[in-house]
């Protein structure tokens, strides 16, 4: 079961196949829910749970399906935290801080002992949702800073778990919650919800609160692009806008070309292309895998995969009537559905059929900019599920950047990686069935110029030094 979970969320993957690079026992004392929820004024506050009870102003969260506890198992210091209730899929176990804090910097220290992707841990501040949603296996304690509004009424943790698998603890626990009225040189006073825009941004329109992360996501204008796209973009969500049309073919050349790939450890990664001889058809080999796409009227599908596993052994997808990978034409903040009957081959023979379900987004729109050139950049993220053999869905989700006669400029997410080169030795606009694409559709490389049934050879090093500065201005703009 477990195995057979894992390689379904490397089916729902619609990146390029890149390699990815016990605790003591304790005694769990149950919290007092019956404590007084009045609310309590500070000007400063700490707690670290050492004192052995429910501290004041604690209690569950209304839609909390257990109590969080305090637990001797885990805490960053001292012998006490507060540790998420023991629950089941789809269940949530809140715990909330009823209290008076005026504007300042609110802190906490974070233990995350679930699954490596899914279940999440959220911060609520006066019911609103910061952008801190985390899960996974760091088996280390992190800090987080936050800034919060005056007045702040309620602070809520919330764990939520996702409708399939069971892993490790499956919790998470909090200790050391300190607030001083002052604003800390450590939090993002730029961004203090952490939704991706920037608070003199956010003040400027009614309809955004600095304060909430949830209102990026909404559409204030109704033109089909959230708010957090529109800015990003260029664009004032207060404002129906009419967006172009792109066409992703020339965002994604296919041919024979080869591309490298650096992570965040150094370590890089070759992507080798060819053209197949059946019509429209491709494939993409790296020691991570391989996969083969297929370029038709209205998309880049992919056919086939093969993800390597650790032990040396592969396991293999076939897509009977292709995975959209990504549209041929898309609009900002469209999305384009799709689906296909998948059959998983797993190392040691076995096979699993299901059905995968995909949405391609067009999430933003802008050009990264450096003193010696710039490039169309596009942002695409892509959302899929499949249902798995219990009968449950399991989700997946990617992002990557795309440059203009490029391709892949950056994966975005758990293990990120950056394109530092690209050696082009013939780039094929043949779509399945056709012998080419009209002249308006023709992915043309930059550096050589390079069109349909051309040949010869080519590195865009050059143009990745200026594409590359700007990818690094574009990751602090993101952090921000």
């Amino acid at each position: 079961m477990k195995r057979t979970f894992t390689s379904l969320m490397a089916a729902l993957s619609l990146a390029l196949v890149l390699p990815v690079p016990a605790f003591s026992a304790g005694a769990t004392i149950e919290l007092d829910n019956t404590v007084d929820t009045g609310e309590v004024r500070y000007e400063s506050y700490f707690e670290d749970f050492e004192s052995g009870v429910m501290p004041e102003g604690f209690h569950e969260g209304a839609d909390s399906a257990r109590p969080w506890k305090l637990d001797s198992t885990q805490s960053k210091s001292g012998s006490l935290s507060l540790r998420s209730g023991v629950i089941d899929h789809n269940q949530t176990s809140s715990v909330a801080l009823d209290t008076d804090l005026p504007a300042g910097t609110l802190s906490f220290d974070y233990l995350e002992l679930t699954e490596s992707c899914c279940d999440v841990m959220e911060l609520r501040i006066n019911g609103k949702r910061y952008n801190f949603r985390k899960t996974g296996v760091s088996n280390q304690w992190q800090h987080i800073e936050v800034l919060i509004p005056n007045p702040t009424r309620r602070v809520e943790f919330t764990y939520r778990k996702d409708p399939v698998t069971i892993a490790r603890e499956d919790a998470v626990w909090i200790d050391n919650i300190e607030f001083t009225d002052t604003i800390s040189p450590t939090a993002d006073a730029n961004d203090p919800d952490g939704d991706g825009i920037p608070y003199d941004v956010e003040q400027q329109y009614a309809a955004l609160d600095p304060y909430d992360a949830d209102d990026g996501f909404e559409d204030y204008d109704n033109d089909g692009a959230s708010n957090l796209s529109e800015i990003n973009s260029g664009y004032s969500p207060d404002v129906a806008n009419i967006f172009v049309r792109k066409n992703l073919f020339a965002f994604y050349p296919l041919g024979d070309i080869s591309w490298d790939y650096r992570f965040s450890n150094g370590y890089i990664a070759t992507v080798e292309g060819q053209s197949l001889s059946a019509q429209g058809r491709f494939r993409n080999d790296s020691s991570g895998g391989y996969e083969i796409l297929e370029r038709r009227e209205d998309g880049i599908y992919i056919m086939e995969r093969g993800i390597n596993d650790t032990d040396g052994s592969q396991t293999k997808y076939v897509y009977h009537q292709g995975l959209l990978k990504l549209p041929r034409h898309i609009r900002l903040g469209e999305d384009v559905y799709s689906s296909t009957d998948l059959t998983m081959t797993l190392s040691g023979g076995e096979t699993f059929d299901t059905r995968v379900d995909v949405i391609v987004s067009l999430l933003e729109e802008y050009q990264l900019l450096s003193s010696s050139s710039s490039a169309d950049t596009l942002m695409i993220g892509t959302s899929s599920r499949a249902l798995s053999n219990s009968g449950d869905y399991v989700y997946g989700s990617s992002y990557q950047l795309l440059g203009l006669d490029v391709g892949t400029l950056a994966f975005l997410g758990d293990a990120p990686s950056d394109l530092v080169d690209m050696r082009v030795a013939r780039i094929d606009n043949s779509i399945a069935g056709q012998a080419s694409t009209s002249t308006s559709d023709k992915a043309v490389s930059r550096t050589t110029g390079i069109q349909s049934g051309g040949g010869g050879g080519g590195s865009t090093s050059l143009l990745f030094t200026g594409l590359l500065t700007g990818l690094l201005i574009w990751r602090r703009r993101m952090s921000a």
